[in-house]
C-alpha cells in the first residue's frame, strides 16, 4: 500500500506531524514543498521520491506524476497547491485529510476528514454536514522518552517558530514574570523570534534545537496557548513526564489533569486567512498566582499520569487504527 503526502520537511508542527506518520509507515511516499528550511530532506531519504524532489506551484507535471504513482493521498492540514486535488480527481485517488479547524481553508474537498481532536470533529461535523468525518487520536511522537519529575521547580515554555496571533502565549508568559514571587527557573525557547528578558530567573534560548531535546529537562511545561485543538508540544511534554500548565479549555481539559490548568479569562474572535476562531485571553496575574501555588510542590503523581497516557496513546497502540481507516476508505 503506497500512501502519498505533500509535506514540509521542517521542525515545525506540521513538518513533525507528517514525519512521524512517515516514520511509522502510515504515509510511504512524499513530495516536499519548497520552503526556507526544507533542507532536512534526509528525513525522507528512504522514501520513493527522487532526491531533492521539492515542488513549487509551477511543478504541475511532477505533482501529477506523483499522485498517479500512489494508491491514495493522506494530507495534513492543507493540500498546498490545487494541483494535488486536481490530480487526485483525474486519477480517481481517494483523499484523506487531517484538518485543523484554525488553519484548513474552505473548501478543501476530501473523501474522509480524519479529525485529530474533538474540537476539530465538532467543527467539521457542523461545517461539512453529510461528509464522511471521523475522529482519531494522534499518537504521541515516537522519540519522546518519559522521565519521572518530582517537584515543580523548573518551568519550560516554547515560543515555537513565531506563528500568528502569539499562538503559544509567549507574550503573556513574559508579562506574568513581573507578578511571580517564587524563585522559579524558567527556560524560554524560541525557533524564530529573539527574545530578550531581563529577569535573572529566566534563561532564553533563541535557536532551532532538535525538538526531541525539548523535553529532557524541566518539571513543568508552561504553555498558555490560545487556540490549539491538537497540540503536539502539550502531548509530548505530558508524555515525557512533565506537569502541563496550559489553558483550561476544550478539548485539552478532556484528557489532561485539570487541576494545574490556567484559567481562561475570556475569548476573542480572531481571523486568519478568512478562518474565524476563538482565541483565549489570559490574565498574567492569574498565571503568576498559579505558578506560585505550584512552585516546589510534589508532582510525582502527575508525572506518572503522563507515563500512563503515553502507554495508551503511542504508535504501537494506535497504528493499526490508522491503517484500518486507510484500507477501508481507499478500498485497498
Amino acid at each position: 500500500m503506497r500512501v502519498g503526502s505533500i509535506v514540509f520537511a521542517t521542525q515545525s508542527g506540521l513538518g513533525i506531524l507528517a514525519k512521524d506518520f512517515y516514520d511509522n509507515g502510515i504515509i510511504t511516499d512524499v513530495i516536499v514543498v519548497e520552503h526556507g528550511n526544507y533542507q532536512n530532506m534526509n528525513w525522507y531519504e528512504d522514501s520513493h521520491i527522487i532526491k531533492n524532489h521539492t515542488v513549487t506551484k509551477d511543478d504541475r507535471d511532477k505533482i501529477f506524476d506523483f499522485v498517479k504513482s500512489v494508491d491514495c493521498l493522506f494530507l495534513f492540514e492543507t493540500n498546498f497547491f490545487p494541483e494535488i486535488l486536481e490530480a487526485a480527481k483525474q486519477y480517481n485517488k481517494k483523499v484523506i485529510l487531517m484538518p485543523m479547524y484554525e488553519s484548513t481553508l474552505f473548501p478543501l474537498q476530501a473523501d474522509l476528514y480524519l479529525c485529530p481532536s474533538l474540537l476539530d470533529f465538532d467543527y467539521y461535523n457542523y461545517m461539512y454536514e453529510g461528509r464522511k468525518i471521523k475522529t482519531v487520536t494522534v499518537p504521541v511522537n515516537s522519540n519522546i522518552e518519559w522521565k519521572e519529575r518530582t517537584h515543580a521547580n523548573k518551568f519550560v515554555h516554547n515560543a515555537g517558530n513565531g506563528s500568528f496571533d502569539d499562538r503559544n502565549g509567549t507574550n503573556v508568559v513574559i508579562e506574568a514574570l513581573k507578578y511571580i514571587k517564587s524563585p522559579i527557573e524558567l527556560v524560554v525557547r524560541s525557533q524564530k523570534n529573539s527574545y530578550i528578558i531581563e529577569d535573572k530567573r529566566v534563561e532564553v534560548i533563541n535557536s532551532n534545537i532538535d525538538y526531541k531535546d525539548l523535553w529532557k529537562d524541566g518539571d513543568v511545561f508552561l504553555f498558555p496557548e490560545r487556540f490549539n485543538a491538537l497540540s503536539l508540544p502539550i502531548q509530548e511534554a505530558f508524555a515525557s513526564g512533565m506537569l502541563v500548565m496550559c489553558g483550561n479549555r476544550y478539548p485539552l481539559n478532556n484528557w489532561l489533569p485539570n487541576l494545574p490548568m490556567l484559567e481562561v479569562s475570556n475569548y476573542e474572535i480572531k481571523q486568519n486567512n478568512n478562518i474565524q476562531y476563538k482565541s483565549a485571553i489570559y490574565n498574567p496575574k492569574n498565571i503568576a498566582s498559579c505558578i506560585d501555588n505550584w512552585y516546589g510542590n510534589n508532582i510525582e503523581t502527575y508525572s506518572k499520569l503522563g507515563k500512563q497516557w503515553y502507554d495508551n496513546n503511542n504508535w504501537n497502540k494506535l497504528k493499526q487504527d490508522y491503517i484500518n481507516k486507510i484500507i477501508e476508505e481507499c478500498n485497498l
